[in-house]
């Protein structure tokens, strides 16, 4: 979608060059894209702050296409439980 469409519908759009060597951090509930402008190799981690959880836990799926796909955060956040045993705060807590 064209980043005029969004600002002509009230829609606040940021615009950045991403450098070699520098990091883009996308908070929650933010829509992101990328252009390249010639050569590229790229690569991508997601991770997500634990103050972040809860946020995963209220997110709705959706509906607006049938090509969706759904995470479950149960199984996510179980992983983190296990993997960070010893070092993960109360936020997973039910």
């Amino acid at each position: 979608m064209s980043p005029t469409r969004l600002a002509k519908d009230g829609i606040h759009v940021n615009m950045l060059v991403h450098n070699q060597g520098e990091f883009v951090i996308t908070y929650p509930r933010g829509y992101h894209a990328g252009f390249n402008m010639g050569f590229n190799c790229a690569e991508s981690v997601n991770f997500a702050l634990d103050s972040w959880v809860e946020l995963g836990r209220r997110a709705k799926v959706c509906a607006c296409v049938s090509h969706r796909y759904v995470l479950d955060s149960v199984p996510c956040e179980d992983l983190l439980k296990t993997a960070c045993a010893s070092t993960w705060t109360n936020c997973l807590a039910t």
